[in-house]
């Protein structure tokens, strides 16, 4: 049983941690996107 809670508790953390990730890595996206529009606007 206290490995079983030990496996629950790693896997919650696990996904937790790829949550974040995705998360961050979509953010970083927009903002690029967001940069690269402005940027066009200047030049035109």
């Amino acid at each position: 049983m206290v490995v079983d809670a030990f496996v629950y508790m790693y896997g919650l953390s696990l996904s937790a941690s790829l949550g974040v990730l995705t998360a961050v890595l979509i953010g970083m996206k927009i903002i690029n996107k967001k940069q690269k529009s402005k940027q066009q606007n200047v030049i035109g």
